[in-house]
This record gives structure tokens, sequence and C-alpha cells, in this order.
């Protein structure tokens, strides 16, 4: 296909892809998260994971990506450098991050309810809690504000998707942006995945 038929999640792959192969000792990457689908950022770590030896500077306001890839996290606002350290130290400061104009991973609000350890990945966390991630989806069901949002959790882990999509559809007044998350999982889960992708 010529290039100016590619959707610009396309171009962008496209275009990580090339400097990638081109094997720099620096990798800038601005915003690489931009327009890509869950598993197109999942193919991105993979791809920057496998050089190693290579220096990576991502610019990005994917909290969760950088919870997920990064090393170390440098939090800028207003001109200055406002947080440094590892990402689910800085990523931790809820407060700081509304202050800056940032929304903390779902994980992190997770993992702090449950007064876990600082984490970066599910895995994580699920080894924390023993491996019994429905007891803490239980827990949050009985928190204001997170009682649709963990009974939608709590039945996408059942296989119940339609009733599932009806607690995230619940969950909207609340909180938009996690209800709309929970539902394209489910979309995708019940086979539709041009409108999960839409609802991601």
């Amino acid at each position: 296909e010529p290039p100016h038929a590619l959707s610009r999640g396309q171009r962008q792959r496209g275009a990580v892809a090339a400097v990638l192969a081109m094997d720099p000792p620096l990798l800038c990457l601005d915003e690489p998260t931009t327009g890509q689908d869950r598993a197109s950022v999942q193919a991105l770590l993979a791809a920057l994971r496998g050089s190693p030896g290579r220096s990576i500077l991502v610019a990005t306001q994917d909290v969760g990506f950088a919870l997920e890839s990064a090393d170390r996290v440098l939090v800028l606002h207003e001109g200055a450098l406002a947080a440094e350290g590892a990402p689910a130290t800085v990523l931790r400061r809820t407060d700081d991050l509304a202050s800056w104009q940032l929304l903390a991973p779902d994980l992190i609000r997770i993992a702090e309810y449950w007064d876990a350890p600082p984490v970066r990945t599910v895995e994580e966390l699920a080894a924390w809690a023993g491996g019994d991630l429905r007891a803490g989806l239980q827990a949050m069901r009985r928190r204001p504000g997170w009682q649709a949002l963990a009974e939608g959790w709590l039945l996408l882990l059942r296989g119940e998707v339609q009733r599932a999509r009806e607690a995230f559809a619940c969950a909207q007044a609340d909180d938009p942006r996690r209800a709309a998350l929970g539902e394209g999982v489910a979309l995708a889960l019940a086979g539709d995945p041009a409108a999960a992708e839409a609802r991601l």
C-alpha cells in the first residue's frame, strides 16, 4: 500500500521499525504509543527490550507505558524537573501526579488500595497478593467509586462478558476513562475487535 493509505498508528510503527533497523546506540522516541492499541504497544515494548546495550529516551504522557517500560522516570512540569526516580516509586505519588496534570496508572491505584509495595506489572501485583486477584477485586467493590468497575472485572474473570459490559456502563458516570477501558476489553473478549478498538 502507498504510505499515505496507512493509518497514523501504522506510519508510526513503520517509522520506529526503520529507526530500529539502523541499530543506533541512542534512540529518542516522542510519544511512541500515540494511536497504538495494546497489542502494538506490547510489540513495541518487545522490540525495545530486544535491543540490549542501547540507550532509549522516551518522551511520553502515557504513564502506564512509562511504568512498564522505563528503568528511570523524569517528570517535567512547567519547564522544570519535578521528580526523578524508579517508575514504581515516582508514579505512586498520586497527589503530585494530579498537580502535574497526570493520571496515576490503574495498576498503581489498585496497588495503593491494597497497600501493596511498588509494582510495575499485573504479574508482580498478583504475586504479592498470593495470586488471588479475585479477592482483591471483591475488596475493591466495597470502596466508593470502584464498585461497578470492580464488579465488571470480576464478571470478566468469570467469563460473563455481557454482564461485565453492563457493569462498565454503570461505571461511566464515576470514571468514564476506566469504564471505557473495561468495556473495550469486554468487547474484545466478545469477538468484536473493531468495536473494542473504538472504545480503547
